[in-house]
Parts: C-alpha cells; sequence; structure tokens
C-alpha cells in the first residue's frame, strides 16, 4: 500500500490521503471563505483539516456529529459539502456562534439584514455616544465610549422583524466587539467602529451569499431539525438526549477541550490581559461559570486523571452508543505533555471501544497558531501542538 494511504475502514469506501491531511495541517492562514471569519471562535478547528475528513470518512446526505462544536467549523463544512450535521456544546455562546454561522439565509432574509446595515450606517455618523454604566474587571471599573457605541448596536438589532437577519446582525455586532476589545493592548476608538461596522457587515453579506448558495447547490433546498441541529448539551449525556440517533451517526468529527491549555471560551481580553465577561453579557447569557466549567479542568491541574480522563470517558461512552458500528471518531486534541498523556488517552480509547485505524496518526500534527498581541513580546513562547486522532467504532 502506498505510503500516502492510511487505510480502508470496513464498509466506508473512501481512503483517508495522509499527504492531503498534513498539508491541511500545516495550513496556518487564517479561513476566508464560506462564513468561516464571520466570527473567530478561540481554538477553532481548521476548516481545511475538516474538510478533508467529513470527504473522507462521509458521503452526502450522512448524518455527522460535533459534541464540541464552537465556532461552528465541522458544521459550516459538513453543510456546505451536503451532509448532515447535528452539532452541540455546553457553553450557550458556542450554540449561539454556530447556529449563527451555520445557518445559509435566504436571499429576503440577506436584504432584511442589508437593508437594517444601511440605516445603522447613517445612524451612527451622527452618534454621540453616552458613557455607560460602569464595568468592573479585575477589581477596576472602566466606561469606554467603544462600548457605550457598541450596546447601542445590539440594541438596534432587536429592531430587526426577520429573525434570521437579526441572528446575523447580533454575530456583526459580536465581531465589532471582538475586533474593537479583544486581545488588544489598547482599545479600538468609539469614532473608528463606523468603519469598522461597514467593513465587517460587507463581509457578512458576501460570505454568506456564497456560503448560502453553495449549501443549496449541494443538495439543501432548505434547511431544518433533520439536517442541521445545534443543541445546548453536557457532551456526557449526548447519547441520552439524541436517543433516536443511536447508531445512526456515520462520522464525528470534533476538536475537545485541552487538557492543562489555558483557553479562554467565555470570556475576552481587554484593556491589556483583563478578563470580561461581556460576550455572554451583550446576549443575556448566564456567565456565572468560571472557564474550567468549559475546558473540563484548570491550567494548572496537568494530572489528567484527576478529571479530564473521566470526564472523556463519559464522553467517549456516549459518542460510541451514537456511532454507527464501523463509524468513524475523527478527533484534533493538544496535550502538555505529548508523552505520556498520548498514551494515557489512546488507552482510554480502547477501553470505550475505538481502534486507532493506524498507529502513527499522532504524526499528523501541527502547531497551534497564537496570534494574541502578548505573545509577541515573548520570543520563546510555547505552542501546543495539535495531532489529529482517527479513531473505527469496534
Amino acid at each position: 500500500m502506498s505510503n500516502n494511504i492510511l487505510g480502508r475502514l470496513g464498509n466506508i469506501d473512501e481512503y483517508v490521503d495522509l499527504c492531503r491531511l498534513k498539508q491541511a495541517a500545516l495550513d496556518s492562514a487564517r479561513a476566508r471563505n464560506l462564513t468561516h471569519r464571520l466570527y473567530r471562535y478561540p481554538a477553532s478547528m481548521s476548516p481545511m483539516i475538516t474538510r478533508v475528513l467529513i470527504e473522507n470518512f462521509s458521503k452526502k446526505n450522512d448524518i455527522l456529529l460535533d459534541p464540541f462544536c464552537g465556532g461552528g467549523t465541522t458544521a459550516i463544512e459538513a453543510l456546505a459539502l451536503g451532509r448532515r450535521i447535528i452539532c452541540s456544546d455546553i457553553s450557550p455562546f458556542a450554540c449561539f456562534v454556530t447556529r449563527a454561522k451555520a445557518t445559509p439565509l435566504s436571499s429576503g432574509s440577506i436584504e432584511a439584514f442589508s437593508h437594517w446595515y444601511r440605516k445603522e450606517i447613517d445612524i451612527l455618523k451622527k452618534y454621540k455616544p453616552n458613557k455607560p454604566k460602569p464595568l468592573e474587571i479585575s477589581g477596576k471599573k472602566y466606561s469606554p465610549l467603544t462600548h457605550s457605541t457598541i450596546l447601542k448596536l445590539m440594541n438596534d438589532t432587536e429592531n430587526i422583524q426577520d429573525s434570521a437577519a437579526r441572528c446575523l446582525a447580533q454575530l456583526v455586532v459580536l465581531n465589532v466587539a471582538k475586533r474593537s476589545l479583544d486581545g488588544r493592548s489598547r482599545t479600538i476608538p468609539h469614532y473608528l467602529i463606523n468603519g469598522i461596522f461597514q467593513r465587517i457587515s460587507n463581509d457578512a453579506i458576501g460570505n454568506m451569499r456564497a456560503y448560502s448558495s453553495m449549501v443549496r447547490l449541494n443538495g439543501a433546498n432548505h434547511i431544518s431539525r433533520s439536517s442541521f441541529r445545534v443543541t445546548q448539551c453536557d457532551a456526557k449525556y449526548l447519547a441520552n438526549n439524541l436517543s433516536k440517533l443511536r447508531n445512526r451517526i456515520k462520522l464525528v468529527v470534533t476538536s475537545p477541550p485541552y487538557p492543562g491549555v489555558h483557553v479562554l471560551y467565555n470570556r475576552w481580553q481587554v484593556h491589556g490581559r483583563k478578563e470580561t465577561d461581556l460576550p455572554f453579557r451583550l446576549l443575556s447569557f448566564d456567565s456565572r461559570y468560571v472557564a474550567s466549567f468549559y475546558t473540563l479542568g484548570t491550567r494548572a491541574n496537568l494530572n489528567m486523571k484527576n478529571n479530564y480522563l473521566r470526564t472523556m470517558e463519559r464522553v467517549l461512552k456516549s459518542i460510541h452508543k451514537l456511532l454507527v458500528p464501523g463509524g468513524v471518531l475523527a478527533q484534533v486534541i493538544a496535550f502538555p505533555r505529548n508523552d505520556g498523556h498520548i498514551s494515557e488517552y489512546e488507552d482510554l480509547m480502547k477501553q470505550v471501544g475505538f481502534r486507532l485505524i493506524k498507529s502513527n496518526m499522532s504524526a499528523v500534527r501541527r502547531h497551534v497558531p497564537n496570534r494574541k498581541w502578548y505573545t509577541q513580546l515573548v520570543k520563546h513562547s510555547r505552542q501546543p501542538i495539535e495531532h489529529i486522532f482517527i479513531h473505527k467504532k469496534i
């Protein structure tokens, strides 16, 4: 067998081209096609890797699953390729972002958004922001005029009657806020918000049109619960919540939280590196949970056996029940200690009932690009290495 081929999976006729998978893993460029760039979720999966996995391990109309959907990468790629997809996440914010990015819009909904956006541009030209109620971050209060302008934009989305257009508008405002506040050494001044809002809105219109056309072209004239579903759910309980889909999922493509790797799924970093729950607040979501609630443990606890492996065992058992016999579980995951932790995780996969397709799959890996401004201050900052694991249900 050629070195490029990883193997054949039972009744699945597709092969995995190792060269193509490695090329996708080495591609560190930002995703610009479809709707991926409408909002950049922390630690998002690579669309290139996701596309290769979906094309190789599924066919049109197959049912796919992403139990840690995050920013919706798997959903976007699956729907664009004519697959059906079920997504879940424990975070209401992740579920919103996935639904907003991956739901294709009709031309009428896109026009409704465009109409609102053009009116809002004229309003912003004359808008003089007032200081909002102070936010408290790390014990300090501040009231930036930029925040006031963003609050106005978010409040104005409620005037949109078309629910799909309103969802897109809220996503656009979130993106404006993220570009203006998150991960920056200094907040973008309020008088520049109008220009940022225009650029992001124009991109959203163009990308959503292209994405929606591709979804329709590949066989989905409309999106229904049978073709695309997003549910807020702890992945440990997926088999119960999706009981009607037991032994029906053909492929799971996902990226679980990385053990011991610090990722802020529920916070932004503003005014330098101060953490705020502003993204949850803008959408009126419950923000009382700490970061470890979304990462299956704290970054200080590097002993996977304490919590992470026990939790993932329940998640993997749930996934195992949903997959068809011979179904595939493809994961992108990083570990703080690549030697011992990889073998621990592999042992867990075997115990649950999965077989690794090829023993050297962890050789397909990549450095996780970190584009935060403060990483440039550290000459030798460590980057976690993502590994791609592909298993078969046995």
